[in-house]
């Protein structure tokens, strides 16, 4: 395979006409550095306590340095900090959209409204509820402004870390209004925190994700995970103190609801038919990239990091997102030397673009206006193997399909015969 994407780039290098086609974006780093655009404003909301003076509400977006493409996943992410601290600027926010915008995804990390009473259920509830409609809020404001940050509003992903996982999961699971907490309506000097999706901006668009990467999160009902819904990623570890990785009181204080962590929103996950990958670690540890809360020691992310958290991710991201590889024609196909035969692949969408490969000794190419078409004839008998990758709208590239044509001498044959 390695072998197989090394001559292909080298067929893109030598061809304009391939531009962008790029089969390793999104698999590896392919550009130098991201570029950062810093306290962009997403919208304003309501403070958590009395009297509700409005907050503003702020991002960091992160674009592929140099890159011309205009249409591109959108990763947001959250940042840990369990409802009552941290900022969109801890390490491993700023790392993890740093390395995937390298790879040519717009990146997003985000500020949310934090603050409760940990002593008061309902008000813990309604601290993750303020989250959920900030997380919403940012999606929102992603799609409104898509143009301006070259996005493709059918590839957005949300993720967060601790609670940001439970932002990330919400953001993607709690779509209806009765759904929502009976804490999140008030009364008497508590105040109304209002619908998922009218809060923050009034971008009139929809807040659905594509999918989620939930990076020890947890949820307090998991029933709202359905058949039909986006994919997830979940990553938890088995011994999380922090946040139960079952079923428990986040922290140990027992007057915050109980949750349910990494394993059973799996097996939910599982039990709906949603497509979900899930990774854990037996450590003792609750942040698995090894940050404290978000900060890295100075020696740097911990192995988990590299060795699951981000290849993982990758891993994730591109099975989601690729176009499906369908193939209309034979493997091998037989034709006299001088002979055309066609080859065709199916495209989902007529925007969807192939590159084909083939050796270029002895060939005969005809390029046709047929999408999915590869018109070819050899004159030397032989077996030439040829492939074919397609990429789709953000040029994220199928898996290869693999094909023979197997050339016979024409005057062998008809001797044959």
């Amino acid at each position: 395979m390695k072998t197989l994407l090394i001559s292909l780039l080298l067929l893109l290098t030598a061809s304009q006409t391939f531009g962008q086609l790029d089969p390793l974006r999104y698999h590896q780093k392919r550009f130098p550095s991201s570029t950062i655009t810093s306290n962009v404003t997403y919208g304003s909301a309501p403070q958590w306590i009395f009297p509700y003076w409005n907050e503003t509400l702020k991002l960091d977006v992160f674009r592929p340095t140099n890159d011309t493409l205009t249409r591109r996943p959108l990763l947001i992410f959250a940042h840990s900090g369990g409802f009552l601290n941290g900022s969109r600027t801890v390490d491993d926010m700023v790392a993890i959209c740093d390395s995937f915008a390298q790879k040519g995804y717009v990146t997003a990390t985000i500020d949310y409204r934090k603050g409760f009473n940990p002593l008061d259920g309902e008000s813990c509830e309604r601290a993750v509820y303020r989250g959920i409609q900030d997380g919403k809020a940012a999606v929102r404001y992603f799609k409104h402004n898509a143009s301006t940050y070259g996005i493709d509003t059918n590839f957005i992903y949300f993720g967060g870390m601790s609670a940001g996982g439970f932002i990330a999961l919400h953001v993607a699971y709690m779509d209806l209004e009765s759904e929502r907490p009976a804490s999140t309506f008030g009364g008497g000097t508590v105040n109304n925190l209002g619908c998922l999706d009218c809060s923050g901006n009034t971008h009139p668009v929809s807040s659905k994700v594509r999918g989620v990467l939930d990076y020890w999160g947890a949820m307090q009902d998991t029933s709202m995970i359905t058949g039909g819904n986006v994919p997830c990623l979940v990553m938890h570890g088995q011994n999380d103190g922090t946040v139960p990785h079952d079923s428990g009181h986040p922290f140990g204080v027992s007057t915050i609801p109980v949750t349910m962590g990494g394993g059973p929103i799996f097996a939910r996950l599982q039990n709906t038919g949603v497509y979900s990958e899930y990774y854990t670690s037996e450590g003792p540890h609750h942040m698995l990239d090894g940050s404290d809360n978000g900060t890295f020691p100075a020696s740097g992310p911990n192995s988990f990091w590299s060795d699951t958290l981000l290849p993982r991710t990758t891993d994730f991201l591109i099975k989601t997102m690729k176009p499906a590889a369908v193939k209309l024609s034979a493997d091998t196909l037989y034709a006299c030397a001088g002979m055309e035969k066609e080859f065709f692949v199916q495209l989902e969408q007529p925007n969807h673009r192939v590159i084909w490969q083939y050796p270029a000794t002895g060939l005969s190419y005809t390029q046709t206006t047929v999408p999915g078409r590869l018109a070819i004839s050899y004159s030397i008998p032989g077996e030439y193997p040829i492939t074919a990758l397609v990429f789709n709208e953000v040029l994220c590239a199928s898996d290869t399909m693999k094909y023979l044509l197997i050339v016979e001498d024409l005057v062998a044959a008809s001797i044959t015969a």
